[in-house]
């Protein structure tokens, strides 16, 4: 109930602001030039009626039109079997609100697998409320499928937080469910662990931590020490963490992690100009971000100019940063890559919490001019550092569904970032 009446508060008063704030403004510039505030009650309805007809649209319309978004990421430090790696992220499914429209997941599954990823990341929250939400769709997401295999993480709403009714034995028997059936699916859990996946000769870890965030209720459950016990210095690696806000709080400040992949925000399913009501809450609320790895004694980056195609804005400076994350903007589509026939080890066996891993010195890299991204990117990285492995990156999907069936601007989505050794990298090599 308390939900339900913080969304009906919220839809009030976006419906209110949007008549009284241009009214206020017509009236404000109507001292000065009196026919604009002549017409200031018309000015007022006519944004109320859009913001009405947006609502409307996104309600019945917005919630069910899945997109596909292509995402390229240069990294100097990518082993060179992984260059044109593509990873499919899917995040925030929150299935209740999809119990009468089993046909939109079925369509999210197949644009899935029509991208021909090499591996399927699930970033959290795959239910609202309760396990039940989830068993109806059981069988279509056992569908997904991929050759280094479906992986995924808990969300904040998996742990089944916000349903007051459950005692403490009842809701570890639901966290449990849901475990469960997503194993069932085929699915492979990282509750504070990694797996290594191999190509070749090379390898990059994939780590998963349970969800930790900012703010009460979230659970705080994430073991950074303990998801990378047993991972070598020096290995590439992908951390899943639903809450962004671990990347500053943490994973900048103690670990050398190439890139972290996150969701939990949806953009509060809404999303106008670049413009989104997240922004208030989140400094990393949608796409790429970058920031320097905390031993590198390469300068930060200056912020760049997102481009149209990306909705990341520029990231504030974060307390716990040591440097402030700037945002990039996403590349254009990248090049589909074939699918690779190499299968991802099992999760390692969760080991006794060790210290983090020290972060690679900078000094690890061979000295190369700033790295220019393909010439399809509209905002390369700009900072001069001595090589892209003493940058580190965030990516943030904003997901498919959400606590309600509403979307506007922020459309349900389905991201494929593809993994790309940076041009000087290959220099560095030849040289």
């Amino acid at each position: 109930m308390t939900f339900v009446l913080v969304i009906f508060a919220l839809i009030t008063t976006a419906f209110s602001a949007s008549y009284f704030l241009p009214w206020a403004v017509s009236k404000l510039i109507g001292i000065f030039i009196k026919p604009v505030g002549k017409h200031a009650r018309k000015v007022g309805k006519v944004f109320f009626v859009g913001a009405v007809c947006c609502f409307i649209f996104g309600l019945v319309f917005g919630w069910r039109l899945i997109t596909v978004r292509h995402v390229d990421i240069f990294f100097d430090d990518l082993p060179e079997a992984f260059d044109g790696y593509k990873i499919a992220q899917l995040s925030d499914l929150h299935l209740g609100t999809y119990r009468f429209s089993h046909k939109t997941i079925a369509r999210e599954v197949r644009k899935t697998l029509a991208e021909q990823p090499d591996i399927i990341v699930f970033t959290g929250d795959i239910v609202n409320l309760m396990p039940s939400e989830l068993r109806p769709f059981t069988e279509i997401l056992s569908g997904l499928n991929a050759p280094d295999g479906v992986w995924s993480i808990m969300g904040n709403h998996d742990y089944v937080m916000y349903n007051d009714r459950l005692t403490a034995s009842q809701r570890a028997r639901c966290i449990q469910e849901i475990q469960d059936m997503e194993r069932s699916m085929g699915w492979r859990l990282l509750l504070n662990e990694n797996a290594v996946i191999r190509h070749g000769k090379d390898s990059i870890a994939l780590i998963g931590v349970e969800n930790q965030g900012r703010r009460y209720p979230y659970p705080q459950r994430a073991n950074l020490p303990k998801a990378l016990s047993g991972v070598p210095d020096g290995m590439f690696k992908i951390l899943l963490s639903h809450d962004p806000t671990f990347w500053e709080s943490t994973v900048l400040p103690q670990t050398d992690i190439d890139l972290t992949l996150s969701g939990h925000t949806h953009a509060w399913q809404f999303r106008l100009w670049g413009i989104s009501p997240s922004m208030l809450m989140f400094h990393q609320w949608a796409g790429l971000y970058t920031a320097p790895t905390p031993a590198s004694s390469a300068p930060a980056a200056a912020p760049s100019t997102p481009a149209p195609a990306t909705s990341a804005p520029a990231a504030a400076p974060s307390t716990p940063a040591p440097a402030p994350a700037t945002s990039a903007p996403a590349a254009a589509p990248s090049t589909p890559a074939p699918a690779s026939s190499a299968t991802a080890t099992a999760p390692s066996t969760p080991a006794p919490a060790t210290a983090p891993s020290t972060p690679a010195p900078a000094s690890s890299a061979p000295a190369a001019a700033p790295s220019t991204p393909a010439p399809a990117s509209s905002a390369p990285n700009t900072a001069p550092n001595a090589a892209h492995a003493a940058i580190q990156k965030l990516f943030v999907s904003t997901g498919s569904g959400g606590n309600i069936p509403f979307r506007f601007g922020s459309w349900p989505e389905i991201d494929i970032i593809t993994l790309r050794r940076s041009p000087s990298a290959s220099r560095n090599i030849n040289q």
